[in-house]
């Protein structure tokens, strides 16, 4: 397959701000390179600015937005940011 989709990239709070998520994009970078993925494709919340950040240290950028995308707990609607990293 050409693509990659991450559905879920999440640490433990007290493993966090331990490069954990650094290694586990790094490993999917390498299992991507091996396969031949052509790019990488994720959804996060418009309001987890941490996450973009995140997501755009390792090149991906917001592609579009895909409105109401997330059910909030209260029943409310939350944008999602399409991001994607061609490789």
């Amino acid at each position: 397959m050409d693509e990659c989709h991450i559905t879920n990239l999440a640490v433990h709070p007290d493993y966090r701000r331990q490069k954990v998520a650094t290694a586990l994009i790094k490993k999917m970078f390498k299992l991507c390179k091996k396969h031949q993925t052509e790019y990488i494709e994720l959804e996060v919340r418009k309001t987890n600015i941490i996450a973009q950040n995140f997501y755009k240290k390792f090149g991906f950028h917001e592609e579009f937005i895909r409105t109401n995308y997330y059910k909030n707990p209260d029943n409310t609607r939350e944008d999602a940011i399409i991001m994607v990293l061609e490789v």
